[in-house]
């Protein structure tokens, strides 16, 4: 039994250090969102669920890019942590890019919204994981 409350508690400290990145995940989402809808056609359901993929996204890259940079990895590999998260994040970007040439014209309008969410998200959770203290 007192393994699992030991597992409870990580899990607990996990969320407590990961919820301002979901908490930014989601505030820029739907506001970007419902700015999207007031100026598109599109649903709102649509618009929030392309969104909410790419901002996830990100943010899960961004943290990846936090943990890299906070660690002794960037001392041992510079250009691993330099050439990896660039990498990472472009290669979804284009393949989006070049997937909407098939889908009609409102889907197009919303993957710049979409990729410029993933891009916040990926810089705001990268610095936030860096500024946390290493135990």
């Amino acid at each position: 039994m007192a393994a699992f409350f030991r597992s409870y508690k990580a899990a607990w400290q996990a969320f407590c250090i990961l919820s301002p990145v979901l908490l930014c995940t989601l505030i820029l989402s739907i506001g970007l969102g419902i700015l999207y809808k007031i100026y598109n056609r599109n649903d709102l359901r649509s618009i929030l669920m392309v969104f909410a993929a790419f901002s996830i996204f990100g943010a899960m890259v961004g943290t990846f890019i936090g943990v890299i940079q906070s660690t002794a990895v960037s001392e041992k590999s510079p250009i691993v942590a330099s050439l990896l998260p660039p990498i990472i994040t472009l290669i979804p970007s284009f393949m989006a890019f070049q997937s909407s040439k098939k889908y009609p014209g409102g889907f197009k309008s919303i993957l710049p919204g979409a990729i410029f969410l993933l891009f916040l998200n990926l810089l705001f959770a990268a610095f936030y994981i860096k500024s946390l203290p290493v135990v």
